[in-house]
């Protein structure tokens, strides 16, 4: 009874094994598997993102360890920090860098991405100033945008509407 049920535990550590899917990542330029990049990255992919209802850097602070984000000064005041390490008080430029589809958004402080119409989130912790350029002391943040469907109509829309009047709406249409 012990040998069956030892092998029903291996069977259905294959079972949960097989249901990952893989996850690519071009934190290092070129596309590679998120399970063999040498460096300590949190990706979330387009699933993830709508798994745990992402939005915005506050969300994927969330989920992402040895991150922050303090919003602390409303909706454009934000400041990432990754393992401690941020924008300094004095209003110099951020040790985090901020970049959409690897183009450096110029500043981290006060950005916080919406996450529509993105294909993967990228949080790369540690200095990564060989890949992302100098300033980026403390690690890159990469919004990877979802590219066009060339072999049929997609439309999606989305919206928020909160409290002191914020509304914002979203639309996504692509096609070949």
């Amino acid at each position: 009874a012990l040998v069956a049920g030892a092998s029903l535990v291996a069977l259905h550590g294959q079972a949960a094994f097989a249901q990952v899917d893989e996850i690519i990542v071009t934190a290092r330029k070129s596309n590679e598997s998120l399970q063999k990049v040498p460096i300590s990255v949190a990706a979330f992919d387009e699933e993830t993102i709508a798994r745990y209802d992402i939005s915005d850097l506050e969300d994927v602070a969330k989920r992402t360890p040895n991150f922050t984000f303090s919003n602390n000064l409303g909706l454009f005041g934000g400041v990432p920090v990754i393992r401690g390490i941020g924008a300094p008080r004095t209003g110099g430029a951020s040790s985090v860098g901020v970049f959409v589809d690897g183009i450096d958004t110029g500043n981290a402080s006060g950005m916080s991405l919406q996450t529509f119409d993105v294909e993967r989130i990228e949080v790369v912790r540690g200095p990564q100033s060989t890949q992302f350029g100098r300033g980026v002391l403390a690690g890159a943040i990469n919004y990877v945008s979802r590219r066009p469907n060339l072999d049929r109509f997609e439309a999606e829309f989305g919206g928020e509407i909160a409290e002191y009047g914020l509304y914002r709406t979203e639309a996504r249409l692509s096609g070949p």
